[in-house]
C-alpha cells in the first residue's frame, strides 16, 4: 500500500487531500511503485508493516486510555 508521512498543517486544513488522497493498496509491487514514482513524498509499507505502523501510533496517541 501506498503512504505518505503526514503535514500536520496540511492534516488539520484537509485531511482527505494531505493524506488519505496518497493512501492506496495496490495489485502487486510493481503497480504501487509506478503509482509512488509519480507521487512525490510517498512509499510503500506491506500490509503488515502498514498495520504495525498503525497499531504502534494508536498506542503512541492513546496510551493512558489502553492500559
Amino acid at each position: 500500500m501506498s503512504f505518505l508521512l503526514p503535514d500536520a498543517a496540511g492534516l488539520k486544513h484537509d485531511v482527505l487531500t494531505a493524506f488519505c488522497h496518497f493512501i492506496h493498496f495496490f495489485p502487486s509491487r510493481k503497480d504501487g511503485e509506478a503509482w509512488a514514482q509519480q507521487h512525490a513524498g510517498t512509499f510503500l509499507l506491506s500490509i503488515d508493516e502498514a498495520h504495525n505502523l498503525a497499531r504502534l501510533k494508536k498506542h503512541a496517541q492513546y496510551r493512558d486510555g489502553l492500559e
